[in-house]
């Protein structure tokens, strides 16, 4: 995977460039070699008089240094080390990191001119800048890049399952040894980004939102009876009992450093009072909520909110309330807002047509509503399942976690974790993911459609079990796809495994493994009065999207070719072959058939022998079979092929348009069965 991967700051190409530095200084200590040093006794005492020698000469150069002052900072802080072993003294301007034999190395603060007179002291091996090393890890942070086209990456290590299920393909314990737990994210994190989450009540003074100086993170206003109050505080808690902690866990969801997705988004709390009985909110808070935040909180496009609520509302007797509802959330979008909401936590649909019923804001067509899968246990299972308790529908746009651990702070100002399920925090996440994706392209101005093409695009499809087939089946993703192992340990290629590649003579099949890519042939060949041969037998091809064909040469007269495709379809670029063939052997006839039990493709390529002395002789058009079971063609649609238009009076093939014709049937069998397109290299 990743090596360790050394680069020095600078080298002696550069020394007109350098800056004031921390060096590196190779000494030669004499313990072997006793000519430079005939008078010292004992290796130790030879380095401290070396030491001394050394820091005499910083101070006595002290002019040359471009930032003086960081030498006295450096030298208060001596006073940390001032005795180690075998050592009287030591200070910070240089001292000893190591001795092996007859080699030491010390460390220094140098300025340029120093470099260069330290270099010419006789017993000074090297003088060189301190170098770096990339910590090993089990992912490479430059083939990320590559898949997302993220300008940074940010990594949270061993982080939640509900945080690195954001950032991996469907993962499988056949292709890694071990889950990675690392959650990878652009590296803008949210940043320049407004999450406005309107809930039961927010604290922003625990750990969780301690980067104040990269956001803003605090109250904005508190909703009751449909009257806003401004407030500017950090803390407007719920005093609820029932709903309490609800609007802290769902912020830090959206934008906790450890547990949240966008860590430098700016967030917004809008308290909406909780009924004391009931432990719900009123709708009129929730129409005052959606005003003040039109009103007062949109950015245009760089606005994400999150409402972690819904209701049933009966779309025709309760029809005023829900337009008005939805006047207000298609002005909040219009603006350049972007809404998320939670699917519920009922375990039915969003939408009950029996009782005309639907969840809403869920049901609102300009928000993007979020469902909730369970979180598995990846060393047991992959299996992405529909939370028994989330609400699904054809309106249910993608799904993410459903449960996770959050942080929030207890009334005596301790962070503490809660354990927490439902759609609540399965929606801000989404919103979150929404967040990084719009800071990392700013010149995008992303709206709800927008961003739920993107969405879409990025996440993982049809992997969610329990979800009806005519229903989204869309699991989230921020771009990277790539599955790391965390003990680097791999069973399979290219995303599936680490983006490892497979040696020279195999491929990686769709599915993720190294397959064998040999092409066994026979080169004898026969000779007779019309028709040279040349046969390659029994030839089979697997074919996935990294596949390469390689076809005979021109100089073949009689070809069979089988190609078998693993991705239940026949391929696309036999067009391609086709007409590659065609260009170099223009006398020549095509018959494809396609065998339905083996979803085969054989290609008979043969050229007749041309007698000089006579004209050309007729060309077999062939003909194109094709299950009709196959296909699933209607009868109106299935094509006769006119031979007589190919033929002269004579009944000689017209070869002028012979070679349109071929191409032309072939294309359009190719167009009707929609194949799959493939890549090859």
């Amino acid at each position: 995977m990743n090596w360790m991967a050394y680069s020095y700051v600078m080298n002696d190409k550069d020394d007109d460039q350098i800056k004031d530095n921390y060096y590196m200084i190779f000494v030669n200590n004499g313990s072997k070699k006793k000519q430079f040093f005939e008078k010292r006794q004992e290796t130790h005492v030879l380095i401290n008089n070396i030491v001394h020698d050394l820091q005499g000469l910083i101070i006595e150069n002290i002019d040359t240094y471009k930032d003086p002052e960081k030498l006295v900072e450096i030298e208060k802080s001596s006073s940390k080390y001032n005795k180690r072993e075998n050592e009287s003294w030591i200070s910070n301007l240089v001292y000893t990191v190591s001795t092996v034999e007859d080699s030491t190395v010390l460390y220094a603060y140098l300025s340029n001119d120093l470099v260069r007179k330290i270099k010419a002291i006789a017993y000074v091996k090297d003088c060189l800048p301190d170098s770096y090393a990339e910590l090993a890890t089990n992912y490479n942070e430059e083939d990320i890049k590559k898949e997302t086209k993220w300008k940074g990456v940010g990594v949270k290590e061993y982080t939640h399952m509900h945080l690195s299920l954001l950032s991996q393909g469907k993962f499988s314990l056949d292709h890694i040894d071990q889950y990675d737990y690392n959650y990878y994210y652009p590296a803008s994190a949210g940043e320049n980004i407004d999450m406005i989450i309107m809930d039961s009540g927010f604290n922003f003074n625990h750990s969780e939102f301690s980067n104040t100086n990269d956001r803003i993170a605090r109250c904005s206003t508190f909703i009751k009876d449909g009257i806003p109050v401004d407030i500017s505080d950090k803390d407007c808690r719920s005093d609820d009992i029932y709903i309490k902690n609800h609007g802290e866990c769902v912020a830090d969801a959206a934008g906790g450093l450890d547990r949240g997705v966008a860590n430098k988004a700016n967030i917004y709390g809008v308290k909406i009072d909780i009924d004391p009985l009931l432990g719900s909110i009123k709708y009129i808070d929730i129409i005052a909520g959606l005003q003040y935040i039109s009103d007062h909180l949109i950015r245009p496009y760089k606005t994400v909110i999150n409402f972690s609520f819904g209701k049933y509302y009966h779309y025709e007797e309760q029809k005023s309330e829900l337009d008005h509802y939805e006047k207000l959330i298609n002005e909040i979008t219009t603006k350049g807002g972007i809404i998320f909401a939670a699917a519920g936590n009922h375990g039915s649909g969003t939408v009950k047509e029996a009782s005309k019923e639907a969840l809403y804001p869920c049901s609102f067509e300009n928000v993007i509503c979020v469902g909730g899968v369970e979180v598995m246990d990846p060393n047991t299972s992959n299996d992405y399942r529909k939370a028994v308790d989330s609400n699904h529908g054809s309106n249910v746009n993608i799904y993410a976690p459903f449960d996770m651990d959050l942080l929030y702070q207890d009334s005596n100002g301790v962070d503490k974790e809660k354990s927490v399920e439902g759609t609540s925090f399965s929606s801000p996440l989404t919103a979150g993911v929404a967040a990084t994706l719009m800071s990392e392209h700013s010149e995008i101005k992303f709206t709800t459609e927008i961003m739920l093409t993107w969405l879409t695009e990025l996440g993982l499809k049809d992997i969610i079990s329990n979800i009806p087939k005519e229903e989204n089946n869309i699991f989230i993703n921020n771009g990277k796809h790539i599955n790391y192992s965390s003990n680097d340990i791999y069973y399979g290629c290219g995303i599936h495994s680490g983006n490892l590649e497979c040696p020279s003579n195999e491929y990686c099949s769709e599915d993720g493994f190294c397959r064998n890519l040999e092409i066994p042939y026979n080169n004898s060949t026969t000779t007779t009065t019309t028709t040279t041969e040349i046969m390659l037998q029994s030839t089979i091809i697997e074919m996935n999207t990294t596949t390469t064909l390689v076809f005979p040469t021109s100089t073949i007269e009689a070809t069979m070719i089988e190609v078998t495709s693993t991705l239940n379809t026949i391929p696309n670029p036999v067009e391609t072959m086709v007409e590659s063939i065609m260009n170099d052997n223009p006398t020549i006839s095509i018959t494809l058939t396609f065998m339905e039990s083996y979803d085969t493709i054989t290609t008979s390529i043969e050229e007749d022998i041309i007698d000089e002395e006579t004209d050309t002789p007729p060309i077999d058009v062939g003909d194109i079979e094709i299950e009709e079971d196959e296909i699933d063609l209607e009868e109106d649609e299935e094509e006769v092929i006119d031979l007589d238009l190919y033929l002269d009076e004579e009944g000689n093939e017209r070869h002028e348009i012979n070679e349109y014709r071929i191409k032309t049937l072939i294309a359009k069998k190719i167009m009707k069965m929609q194949w799959k397109s493939l890549y090859y290299q």
